[in-house]
């Protein structure tokens, strides 16, 4: 491990302390509506939220299942079910499919009698379902979950069944059903500032522009994908998601604005302490800038370039 990345580890880890300190200190002070009256429940649901912010999921794992586990010791179905839910949502972002799996359905039996519950529970069990390559499953369990979302008139749980609905028809090529899902979509849902579910809905529609050959919508799409992540903390997806806006304006014939998108892709990778992603990526921004001319940006590369063949030599 070079000492660039050992630094920029001790300096996440003292900052996640930090943050931390402060929810072990003030959990039980006046809480939020809906927050556990156990002030352990409390302090546990709090360092898991906090863990999300700075970007540990690790660390919001063990907080959150912490948290379902003093839940569970409670007796409290409802705690249960939240804590489960927030343990599998955080599972799910680490890509611990079976663990996360367990989680949700956890979380979808003690939420027996609240509709908005069960239909988040649903749409967390059928984007597992999707991300494990079972597109039938994923489509009756988000079916079932619009019945429940329509019941309690819950427009962002509506809107994330509709997206694993839209994202299978555009697997299957079924572009008209793409369509009116992501049309039926509340533009209300959107409005109310949920980042991670913008990114979702800007990947669908981002999805649909390329499959139908709108290659510099799509790549705008991944623009704003990457401006929702970037929003939500979610960094290494915002990475991503500006690398696919590289790839897709590259492919639309806008060589300077796919160069600028691979450099900032770039950039962000090797702040995370990530520096043979970073190289792969700098090169593609390199060559596109060569080709456009663009000289300014080629002096950031270079910059960049330079210092991650002195980290790589560490």
């Amino acid at each position: 491990m070079t000492l660039a990345i050992t630094r920029h580890i001790r300096h996440v880890r003292a900052h996640l302390a930090s943050l931390l300190a402060v929810a072990l200190a003030t959990a039980c002070s006046a809480p939020h509506p809906g927050t556990p009256r156990d002030p352990y429940l409390a302090q546990y649901a709090r360092a898991g939220e906090l863990a999300v912010q700075a970007g540990d999921l690790r660390e919001a794992i063990r907080w959150y299942r912490s948290a379902r586990d003093r839940a569970r010791e409670m007796d409290a179905p409802l705690d249960v079910a939240r804590q489960a839910h927030n343990l599998a949502v955080i599972l799910s972002e680490a890509g611990e499919w079976d663990l996360a799996q367990a989680a949700a359905t956890e979380a979808r039996t003690h939420f027996a009698g609240d509709p908005s519950g069960i239909a988040a529970s649903l749409g967390l069990l059928a984007k597992i379902a999707e991300h494990q390559g079972q597109d039938e499953r994923a489509i009756q369990l988000a079916r079932e979950g619009l019945s429940f979302a329509q019941q309690a008139n819950a427009r962002a749980e509506d809107a994330t069944l509709r997206l694993v609905l839209a994202r299978a028809a555009l697997r299957r090529g079924d572009f008209e059903t793409a369509e009116k899902e992501l049309h039926a979509i509340s533009r209300k849902a959107m409005a109310r500032k949920n980042a991670l579910l913008q990114a979702e809905w800007e990947d669908a529609q981002a999805a649909w522009a390329q499959a139908t050959g709108r290659l510099e919508e799509a790549a705008r799409r991944r623009d704003a994908q990457a401006a929702c992540y970037r929003m939500a903390g979610r960094f290494d997806a915002m990475a991503d998601a500006l690398e696919q806006a590289a790839t897709a304006f590259e492919k639309a014939g806008l060589v300077d604005e796919a160069a600028l998108r691979y450099f900032r892709a770039a950039r962000s990778q090797a702040g995370a302490g990530q520096p043979q992603a970073a190289q792969d990526l700098l090169s593609r921004a390199e060559r596109l800038a060569a080709k456009a001319n663009l000289v300014t940006l080629q002096s950031s590369i270079a910059a960049l370039a330079a210092e991650l063949a002195i980290i790589s030599s560490e």
